[in-house]
Formats: C-alpha cells, sequence, structure tokens
C-alpha cells in the first residue's frame, strides 16, 4: 500500500479550474491569531500588518501586461475590530481594475483583478474613509482663512481706537 491508486479513477472535467496559489496568512491583532486565506495568480511578498494604522499590505508582480486577481478572506470578527466593517482595498494607491466584495457568517471575501506591471505592486487594505478627503482639506482650509480674516478686522478695529 503506497497511498496510490492502483486502478484508474474518471473525474468531472473542471472546465473553469482555479489558477492561483494558496496562501494563509496569519496576523495577531489584541492576542488573537487571525488567518486570511488567499488566492493569488501572482507572486505575493513582503506580506505586512500595520497595527497602528490598522492596514494589511503585500506586494504583487507577474508577467508584465498579464491580469492578476486576488481573492482574500478576512475574517468577520477582525473586519469589525479593525475597520467596523468598513474597509477599501487598493492597488499602489488606486482602486482595482474589477473588486467584487460579500461575506458570510465566517469571512468577508474580496476578489480583485489588476494589470501586471513591470515592477512589483503594493496592495493595501485599509479603513475606509467617509466622505471625500479632498472636500474636508477644502473645508478646513476655508474655515482657517475665515479665521485669519476675522482676526485682522478684529486687529485692525482695536489699533484704529487707539
Amino acid at each position: 500500500m503506497d497511498g496510490v491508486g492502483d486502478s484508474e479513477y474518471q473525474l468531472a472535467v473542471d472546465r473553469y479550474p482555479l489558477m492561483g496559489m494558496f496562501t494563509n496568512f496569519a496576523i495577531q491583532y489584541k492576542s488573537q491569531i487571525y488567518f486570511l486565506p488567499t488566492i493569488c495568480n501572482s507572486t505575493i511578498s513582503n506580506f505586512h500588518f500595520d497595527k497602528l494604522h490598522k492596514k494589511i499590505s503585500f506586494d504583487v508582480s507577474g508577467q508584465n501586461g498579464t491580469k492578476g486577481f486576488c481573492r482574500m478572506a478576512i475574517p468577520t470578527t477582525l473586519v469589525k475590530e479593525l475597520w467596523q466593517d468598513n474597509y477599501i482595498i487598493l492597488v499602489d494607491g488606486n482602486t482595482p481594475a474589477y473588486i467584487r466584495n460579500w461575506a458570510s457568517s465566517a469571512y468577508n471575501y474580496s476578489y480583485f483583478t489588476y494589470e501586471h506591471m513591470d515592477v512589483a505592486q503594493k496592495m493595501t487594505i485599509a479603513p475606509e474613509f467617509h466622505g471625500d478627503i479632498v472636500l474636508l482639506l477644502t473645508v478646513i482650509a476655508t474655515l482657517l482663512l475665515i479665521a485669519i480674516l476675522i482676526a485682522a478686522i478684529v486687529m485692525r478695529r482695536k489699533r484704529e481706537k487707539f
């Protein structure tokens, strides 16, 4: 007995086989270890979990000009703990070419695609900030300008009294 069958076994034909490597990344957060099963047709390197900024990042690389894909399963408890169910996925700081998210009771799944480049690309999974950052910065700059203008008017009036 060598564990190999001695007679032929007919399997159903899979016309659309999954063409990616399985990797099971582990991260530790608040003394709990979480596993992130990942399927990707790219080479993954530099997997990192930034506890301070609550970001997961890794590099992907593949043959230039080809399509890359990843499907990451993130435990639902970790998604709630880190991001209160709101997270984004970025490829070199941009939204992936295609992204699909869905959830089960145990995992939040994200499937995304991108175009391979000459160099490794940085994948980032991070908290999603609501609202447009440019709009927020514009409002802050406007309020600051108004405060400076009011201070200048008050100072001018005080000088005119003397």
